[in-house]
């Protein structure tokens, strides 16, 4: 894992130098409160129950990511903005903006 580009925010992002990166956003409002303080004490949990070495704590973080991607997926709660495809299109169009261009982290952060 020494040859990726590592930052943390809200969440610590593992990004392959020159590689392609798989993107995942969310609207705002999307889940309930009381499900991303479940998810992230179940995470917190997991992470804390032991001495993990960075790639145990990876598979964690990815087990969280995992669990949150699910929740979503239900679509149960929150904005349906991108079941409009006038909104859909645009959104997807943004995504591909940089698409053949050449950017660095700080251009994306």
């Amino acid at each position: 894992m020494s040859n990726l580009i590592y930052y943390k925010r809200n969440l610590p992002h593992r990004l392959p130098a020159g590689e392609a990166i798989f993107l995942t956003f969310r609207l705002a409002g999307s889940l309930p409160r009381e499900v991303i303080a479940q998810l992230q004490a179940e995470t917190d949990l997991g992470l804390n129950r032991l001495t993990l070495d960075s790639a145990q704590a990876y598979a964690e973080q990815k087990k969280y990511f995992g669990c949150f991607d699910t929740q979503l997926a239900k679509g149960e709660f929150g904005p349906t903005w991108l079941r409009h495809p006038a909104i859909a299109g645009l959104v997807a169009q943004s995504l591909h903006y940089f698409h053949g261009k050449t950017t660095t982290c700080a251009a994306i952060a």
